[in-house]
C-alpha cells in the first residue's frame, strides 16, 4: 500500500465506534464539574481535578484501544495480511502511534472539558498524575488484544484492573499502584511510583512487538 493509503487504513482502524463510546465519559465529567460548581459555588481545584483525571483518562485510553491490535483476526484477514512481505513490528509500531496519538487527543479533550465546566486551568496540573497510569493501562490493552485477537478480553483485563486497583487502594499493588496520586499508599514515594509505572509501561509496548516476532517466528517454523 502507498503510505498515504497505509495512514489513512490506520486511521480508519483507530477512529471507530468502539473508540469514540468511552471517550464520552471526557464531555460527561466535564458536564459534572460545570453542574458541582454552579451547585456549591465553588470551584474544584487543579489537584482535585487531577485526581479525578487519574481515575478517568487511563480506563479512556485504554479502552479506545483495545481494538487495535485485534481487527485483522476478528475481520478473518489475518493470514491475509501476514502474507504481505512487511517486517513484523510495523504493526505493532504502527498501532502502538495510533494508540499513542488516540491517548493525546483524550488528554487534549479533558483539558477543554475541565476548562469548559470550572474556567482556567492548569493543563500540567491536571493531565500529569495520569500520564503513567494510562501508559501501563494502554500497552496491557495492546499485548492482551494481540497475544487473544479479543476485543472483549483486552477491554476485560483493562476493566478488571482498573476496578481491582480502585477497590484495593494499593494494597496489593503497592510501588506499581496506578492510582497513588489519588490515594497515596503509605511508605510508597509518589516519584518512584511513577517512573516505575511509566517503565512497566514501556515494556508492556515492547511484549506487544515482542509477540508479533514470536507469532512470526513459530509461522516460519511450521513452514
Amino acid at each position: 500500500m502507498a503510505p498515504k493509503s497505509v495512514w489513512f487504513y490506520e486511521a480508519k482502524v483507530a477512529f471507530g465506534f468502539s473508540a469514540l463510546l468511552p471517550a464520552a465519559l471526557l464531555p460527561l465529567y466535564g458536564v459534572y464539574l460545570w453542574l458541582l460548581t454552579w451547585r456549591t459555588g465553588k470551584t474544584p481545584t487543579s489537584a482535585a481535578i487531577g485526581g479525578d483525571l487519574e481515575l478517568i483518562l487511563p480506563l479512556v485510553a485504554a479502552l479506545t484501544v483495545a481494538h487495535l491490535m485485534t481487527v485483522e483476526r476478528e475481520e478473518r484477514f489475518a493470514l491475509l495480511r501476514a502474507s504481505y512481505p512487511e517486517h513484523p513490528l510495523r504493526l505493532p509500531l504502527l498501532r502502538t502511534l495510533g494508540g499513542l496519538g488516540l491517548a493525546l487527543l483524550w488528554f487534549g479533550l479533558a483539558v477543554a472539558c475541565a476548562w469548559s465546566g470550572v474556567g482556567a486551568v492548569d493543563p500540567l496540573a491536571l493531565l500529569a498524575p495520569a500520564c503513567a497510569p494510562a501508559l501501563v493501562l494502554l500497552g496491557a490493552a495492546l499485548a492482551t488484544g494481540n497475544l487473544t485477537g479479543s476485543y472483549w478480553a483486552a477491554a476485560g483485563l483493562v476493566l478488571v484492573w482498573w476496578l481491582g486497583e480502585v477497590i484495593s487502594r494499593g494494597t496489593f499493588s503497592q510501588w506499581l499502584f496506578l492510582f497513588a496520586h489519588r490515594w497515596p499508599p503509605d511508605g510508597v514515594d509518589y516519584t518512584s511510583n511513577r517512573w516505575l509505572l511509566a517503565a512497566f509501561g514501556v515494556a508492556l509496548l515492547l511484549l506487544n512487538g515482542g509477540i508479533c516476532m514470536w507469532r512470526q517466528a513459530m509461522r516460519h517454523y511450521g513452514d
